[in-house]
């Protein structure tokens, strides 16, 4: 066994793992994925929600908004590779105070015109108790 790698890759969460997979699949075959834990996926990355981010609220055009959209559309890629079933089951943004409902109102604006999913406003009354 070689002790000589090309690349090494610290952390077995889902960023170590995903370049990990992206290496290997570009053809790198001396790869090593080291993580502190015997398990892989077992630090911040096993307490995520499990919600994909589709960068509704990004700036378009920036950076930011440009790698989102693609790690969203090549996470899908990989879902469908490894036969991963996506729920999509949406989320909730919510506004606690009356003027963060115009916020609210920017970022579906914003989601609407990048044609991203479906956005809407729903009425809620609370009633204190």
């Amino acid at each position: 066994m070689s002790l000589i790698y090309d690349i090494i890759i610290i952390g077995g969460g889902i960023v170590g793992l995903g370049v990990f997979r992206q290496l290997t699949l570009n053809g790198y075959r001396n790869v090593l994925l080291l993580d502190k834990s015997s398990q892989i996926i077992t630090g911040a990355s096993s307490g995520n929600s499990g919600i994909l981010h589709t960068g509704f609220d990004t700036i378009p055009e920036t950076l930011e908004s440009k790698l989102v959209k693609r790690g969203y559309e090549l996470y899908q890629s990989f879902a469908k590779d490894i036969e991963l079933p996506i729920k999509k089951i949406g989320a909730y943004i919510i506004a606690w105070k009356p003027d963060e409902l115009e916020i609210l109102k920017q970022i579906i604006d914003t989601a609407h015109k990048k044609i991203l999913t479906k956005h809407e406003i729903v009425p809620w009354q609370i009633q204190k108790k």
